[in-house]
């Protein structure tokens, strides 16, 4: 059986107003995005509201946690976490909006203790789009 591209999650740019790094998922029909407040959105797909980004992205090595910030696309690599959204800090530690392969969004935590040890590791990375 072959695999549905339409139903991959894929990280476009979007093109509307500020969402925080303005990276959105895009998984069949439907674009999330993350505002600078943590607020959670989720739209329609529409071509002209967004570019594909794809081949544009890097990850970045963050040097603290104080580089953390909501709205932001980041990797975390050796947890169940591989690519989400940050939509909350709060005093036990961070929150994330995440897809599942199977097209689910789930939130995954992250206390303070792991955060620093995934971060000395080098496990967590910023994705950023690349300027040309």
């Amino acid at each position: 059986m072959k695999p549905n591209v339409k139903n991959t999650l894929t990280i476009v740019k979007w093109l509307g107003d500020n969402r925080g790094d303005n990276l959105a998922f895009r998984y069949g029909q439907r674009i999330y995005m993350v505002d600078k407040y943590g607020v959670i959105n989720s739209k329609r797909y529409k071509r002209a509201e967004t570019r594909p980004v794809s081949n544009l992205t890097c990850n970045t090595t963050l040097e603290g946690l104080t580089d953390f910030k909501i709205g932001y696309t980041y990797t975390i690599l050796q947890s169940e976490l591989a690519i989400g959204k940050l939509t909350e800090l709060n005093l036990f530690g961070y929150r994330f909006m995440s897809i599942t392969p199977e097209g689910q969004v789930t939130f995954v935590g992250i206390d303070y203790d792991d955060a620093m040890k995934l971060l000395r590791a080098g496990n967590i990375k910023q994705v950023k789009e690349k300027v040309c």
